[in-house]
């Protein structure tokens, strides 16, 4: 996909039990090859569980895009 550059900005983070969630803001640029670099920005929602050695992971991931459809 030509991923040049990601940068993601927590706007708040919470905790629940075995479940956590975060939700924000990302910039970011792609350069398709042979093509012009786009820079997107938009807001994100993750949601971690922790599993049962104590560590998180991403259970759910989704994001838009603030830039109107091309």
């Amino acid at each position: 996909m030509g991923f040049k550059r990601a940068t993601l900005h927590t706007a708040d983070l919470e905790e629940h039990g075995d479940t956590a969630i975060e939700v924000g803001s990302y910039t970011l640029d792609i350069q398709p090859e042979g093509g012009n670099l786009i820079t997107d920005i938009g807001k994100y929602v993750v949601v971690f569980k922790r599993q049962a050695d104590g560590s998180w992971k991403l259970a759910t991931d989704i994001f838009n895009s603030d830039l109107p459809a091309a």
